[in-house]
């Protein structure tokens, strides 16, 4: 991060109000592409989430909603992975942990912000459902369902394989989730799959 945005970042968390962040964002950014990521980033990590949901809700956002972050993470995996590696830490207490999870579920929640779901990250090719899938020890199953079914309606093909050549159905199988809401999960993701294989098998007959 360079001098410059490490400046805009420090303003941002300490000395901005909220409408200033939001004239900001919509008026006065100049960040380049990757520096807006790495601001970003650097909010999601931040345990006050409100300078975040103004950046996400900005014009700045809204011609960038394909930005990533330093990690070649796209946004939707930035807050995931986010969420997994507090949760996973042995510093942070259990309130803070659910705070911070909460916070971040609230806004992957809200529709009304323009959050491409359908894109991989760099390092292991995950969209969100592998994530999530990778993630259940730290979720309810209320929770995981909900996710799940936003990846659904998102068109985010449960059959697509990451770098290790694991769908997310193989590893929602290989998960901690109880067998019997396991065997349900699996048995709507294959379902939803079938849809996928006719149109392979539709786009193999066209000329």
């Amino acid at each position: 991060m360079t001098a410059y945005t490490e400046k805009i970042l420090k303003d941002i968390q300490e000395n901005l109000s909220n409408s200033e962040i939001e004239e900001y964002f919509n008026k006065k950014c100049y960040l380049s592409k990757n520096e807006f990521g790495e601001v970003i980033n650097a909010l999601i990590l931040s345990y006050n989430h409100d300078a975040l949901k103004i950046a996400l809700a900005s014009k700045k956002f809204k011609d960038n909603v394909d930005v990533q972050n330093q990690y070649g993470e796209p946004i939707v995996h930035a807050i995931l992975y986010a969420i997994r590696d507090v949760c996973k830490s042995d510093e942070i207490a259990e309130p803070h942990k659910l705070q911070f999870k909460a916070s971040l579920f609230e806004i992957l929640n809200d529709t009304s912000f323009n959050f491409n779901w359908n894109l991989t990250d760099y390092f292991e090719a995950n969209n969100p459902l592998h994530i999530i899938a990778l993630m259940t020890e730290w979720m309810t199953m209320d929770e995981i369902t909900r996710f799940v079914q936003i990846c659904l309606d998102q068109s985010i093909n449960p059959l697509n394989k990451n770098y290790n050549h694991n769908s997310p159905i193989e590893l929602f199988l290989a998960s901690n989730i109880d067998a019997e809401q396991k065997n349900s999960l699996v048995k709507n993701l294959a379902q939803v799959s079938d849809k996928y294989l006719i149109e392979i098998t539709e786009n193999a007959y066209t000329e």
